[in-house]
């Protein structure tokens, strides 16, 4: 273990010694791979950014629900809920009754909001409160509904404009994406165990992949009921799309990298030649001296590998302080590790000839060349 410590530490040593000795053509390289990284992020990293923008758009809650209507429909109850909830490649099931009309309690002659009883499993990823059993009336409301009946305050209690009951509205919520079609809404929470008949059901799949299966699973458990009673509203098919966007920004990218990567695995094969051509007396003395071709290769292959990191990393920080600075989207942390990790070991590739072919000079013959 010690003979292993020390070997390093010489190691070390002689690379620290190589990049002192090769200062200025170290600066040089530097500073392309510097510049070269901060040219990725400008360009390829705002289409990753952009992709991935695009992409979460299009994997939004509302792109992958399915609505199924069955007002009246013979079976069509809170069964289906727990039934449905059971299936894998199903994010979340949200049922809802019949629309009843609601009014201010205070004034009966405000204007009408929709109210409607929820049933769920989800209740707490949709940020719903659990339905209360100690106060089966109490009910939530949409940011819109208290206003559009005149109340400015985040509770109040209305009533069921027909039978004239009293639903205690607790809180006012932000509701879920796949529920925003239906603002203004009061929201009376129910436990599914109760059976009771159901007017929509919305089902939303886990991935834009899964909405046909989905609908496979939706048709067999609607089997019993009369397709004339239900109807499975499906989301756009937008599959296709994604597909497309993600192959042409892909395209897009792949130029830049491949154009970038090509030029600093060149500007480092010069730079790295330069120097071994500069320095091959140098070379040719250690070899003298001992050193093996192994060592000369690793040497001069870690002294670009050293730089080619460092830079990279300078170049990824300093472009990321810079678009915080401006106030522009950052690109996604997968997108720099793997920026910095290509520039290092492209850069480090070129260095791979160059560096053999300085290892395999006689030593006699570099130390006679004037």
């Amino acid at each position: 273990m010690k003979r292993a410590a020390e070997s390093i530490a010489v190691f070390l040593r002689e690379l620290c010694a190589v990049i002192r000795s090769a200062a200025l053509t170290s600066i040089i390289m530097g500073l392309i791979i510097c510049g070269a990284s901060s040219f990725l992020i400008l360009t390829a990293g705002k289409t990753a950014t952009s992709q991935e923008k695009i992409l979460s758009q299009l994997n939004s809650p509302t792109m992958r629900t399915l609505t199924i209507l069955g007002e009246k429909a013979s079976g069509f109850d809170t069964g289906l809920i727990g039934a449905l909830d059971q299936y894998s490649v199903i994010e979340s099931v949200i049922g809802m009754g019949p629309i009843h009309d609601y009014v201010s309690a205070v004034n009966p002659a405000s204007p009408k909001v929709p109210g409607r009883t929820l049933y769920t499993t989800s209740a707490y990823a949709l940020h719903v409160p659990a339905a209360p059993k100690n106060f089966p009336t109490s009910a939530i409301s949409s940011p819109k509904a208290l206003a559009t009946i005149g109340v400015s305050t985040r509770s109040a209690t209305v009533r069921e404009e027909k039978t004239g009951e009293e639903i205690n509205v607790i809180d006012t919520k932000e509701l879920p994406e796949v529920l925003k079609i239906y603002e203004p809404i009061i929201l009376i929470p129910r436990n599914i165990e109760e059976k009771q008949p159901l007017s929509m059901i919305s089902v939303t799949a886990r991935t834009l992949e899964d909405i046909g299966s989905v609908e496979k699973i939706l048709q067999q458990h609607l089997a019993g009921i009369p397709r004339s009673q239900v109807k499975i509203q499906l989301p756009d098919n937008i599959s296709p799309l994604k597909k497309a966007i993600t192959g042409e920004l892909i395209a897009s990218n792949r130029g830049i990298l491949l154009a970038t990567f090509i030029a600093c695995v060149t500007a480092t094969h010069i730079i790295v030649w330069t120097v071994v051509l500069l320095r091959r007396k140098d070379y040719g003395r250690r070899r003298a001296l001992g050193a093996s071709r192994s060592l000369i290769v690793t040497l001069t292959v870690m002294h670009a590998c050293f730089i080619a990191m460092l830079s990279a990393s300078s170049g990824v920080l300093l472009t990321q302080l810079w678009l915080w600075f401006t106030h522009n989207s950052l690109p996604p942390l997968s997108f720099l590790g793997a920026t910095i990790t290509a520039l290092t070991f492209m850069s480090t590739l070129g260095a791979f000839v160059p560096a053999t072919w300085a290892a395999h000079r006689d030593p006699l013959m570099e130390l006679r060349t004037p």
